[in-house]
């Protein structure tokens, strides 16, 4: 990688200076986003007899699939796309589900041939400003979590993913990074093609460190028990598992417990756990357990999500998500600012708050305005 001679003022206090060529840009300056296509039960289960693929968040399990959509379980005709007026997606569209659980797993996946998603997915559409490959890996780093809408089903849309800001070097180092990344996770790939002998005693050693109390030991246990390495998947074992390396103080159980919990779906969900180990996680700087903790304080208070009297914990981290400029953080703070959660009221940072999270893509701001502006008259 190159070294860089001159340097420039990002704009944001905490991103600093950045090299001189590169951009900081919205999403929506560098591809386009679109949500996938309706979907008819009566036109699925087409297992590779069609003309083209429709793949649903589901096919991103399948084997072979784990970068590039290649495998599809459904598959439609050149009459039926006509017949449909579907949406064709291009090759290199990175896809990802928008809605539900999946969602906060932060799949992505790029096409590799023209192809149809449904309506659980959408894809982002690169523009000459950015090469497919490094949007995938672009794409990976961003944690939706952050950005998307709070309520019993997660879901994200257009107008906030384009208005997350992104880092964007030249094309050329575009390909160098890429370059580079493809052989370092190329070389993890093949330490993970684990033979089934070696992944039974990788099982076989996590047990022993399990069985002398060691946080790591449960960690891997659980890892096995939910992936089937080494041993039959059992999810409700793999859960086991991973809460005792949190008893045992094991801190990356921290934020994977605080999710599963919130989350619920094949696990028990239970707000009070989730949200003990959301402040364990958040103490070392988990920005998404801080999200959960504040999720957590406001249904367990609230169900009808009317903001609770927020404590000093949530206030803090609420002002955490909102000096990372994050849309969630900011929209909810606001919120507290005006109606007195927790905090004095203060329309005028409530005002300020309300139009930074608009400005980040957040679409439930623009109601909290004039209540903000009506107050500030007052």
């Amino acid at each position: 990688m190159r070294r860089y001679a001159k340097f420039k003022d990002s704009g944001v206090g905490w991103i600093g200076d950045i090299p001189e060529g590169w951009g900081f840009l919205k999403i929506g300056f560098i591809g386009k986003l679109k949500s996938g296509n309706g979907f008819s039960e009566n036109l699925q289960g087409r297992d590779g007899v069609g003309d083209y693929p429709f793949f649903k968040v589901s096919d991103t399990n399948n084997d072979g699939n784990e970068v590039y959509l290649i495998k599809g379980n459904n598959y439609v005709s050149n009459e039926d796309f006509i017949e449909n007026n579907w949406y064709l997606f291009p090759s290199n569209t990175i896809v990802f589900p928008k809605i539900g659980m999946a969602l906060l797993m932060n799949k992505r996946r790029i096409l590799n041939q023209p192809s149809f998603i449904d309506n659980n997915m959408m894809g982002f559409i690169p523009n000459s400003k950015i090469q497919s490959k490094f949007s995938y890996y672009l794409f990976r780093l961003i944690d939706f979590k952050n950005y998307c809408s709070d309520g019993t089903v997660p879901s994200i849309g257009e107008s906030q993913i384009n208005s997350i800001k992104v880092l964007l070097p030249s094309n050329e180092e575009q390909e160098q990074i890429v370059a580079y990344l493809d052989e370092k996770t190329s070389h993890i790939d093949k330490l993970l093609d684990i033979p089934k002998e070696k992944a039974a005693e990788i099982f076989k050693w996590s047990r022993i460190l399990a069985q002398r109390q060691q946080g790591f030991g449960h960690f891997v246990t659980g890892l096995c028990y939910g992936s089937g390495v080494g041993t039959e998947k059992d999810l409700s074992k793999a859960f086991e598992n991973i809460e005792l390396a949190g008893d045992a103080g094991y801190k990356e159980a921290y934020p994977v417990l605080a999710s599963l919990y919130h989350s619920g779906g094949e696990f028990p969900r239970n707000l009070v756990r989730a949200k003990d180990w959301a402040s364990r996680a958040a103490a070392n700087g988990d920005m998404g357990s801080k999200k959960i903790f504040v999720s957590c304080e406001i249904e367990m208070e609230n169900p009808q999500g009317r903001l609770p009297s927020f404590s000093p914990q949530a206030i803090q981290y609420l002002n955490d998500g909102s000096q990372a400029n994050l849309p969630w953080a900011q929209l909810t703070l606001g919120r507290a600012y005006l109606d007195g959660c927790g905090i004095p009221k203060d329309p005028k940072k409530a005002l300020a708050l309300f139009e930074k999270a608009k400005a980040n893509g957040n679409g439930e701001a623009a109601a909290f305005i004039p209540s903000a502006k009506f107050e500030i008259k007052d």
